[in-house]
C-alpha cells in the first residue's frame, strides 16, 4: 500500500491530515508541527535513525559551512525518536 507522492515535509503533514496516509517521522518534526488536525503517537520500538548531510568534496562553500553548523546546533542534544503520525 503507498500514498500519494510527496516531495517535502510540508506535503507530508498535509497527506496525513488529508487521511491520505499515516507517516513514521521524527519527533523534532512533530514537535514544530503541532497541528490539530493531526495527532501525533510515539512508537517505542522504532529503530533510532540518523540524518547526515553531504556535499561533494571540496565543494563546500561559506554558506555551506553556516549550514552544517547551524544543523549541528539545533539538533545537538536531540533524540532520534520516530513519531507517528495520523489523522
Amino acid at each position: 500500500m503507498t500514498g500519494p507522492p510527496v516531495h517535502d515535509a510540508s506535503e507530508v503533514m498535509e497527506a496525513v491530515a488529508l487521511g491520505q496516509a499515516v507517516a513514521l517521522i521524527p519527533a523534532s518534526l512533530a514537535s514544530r508541527n503541532v497541528r490539530g488536525d493531526i495527532a501525533y503517537r510515539p512508537v517505542h520500538d522504532a529503530s533510532p535513525y540518523e540524518t547526515m548531510i553531504a556535499w561533494r568534496v571540496g565543494n563546500q562553500t561559506a554558506w555551506g559551512a553556516r549550514f552544517v553548523r547551524t544543523a549541528r546546533e539545533l539538533t545537538s542534544g536531540q533524540s532520534n525518536r520516530s513519531i507517528a503520525a495520523a489523522v
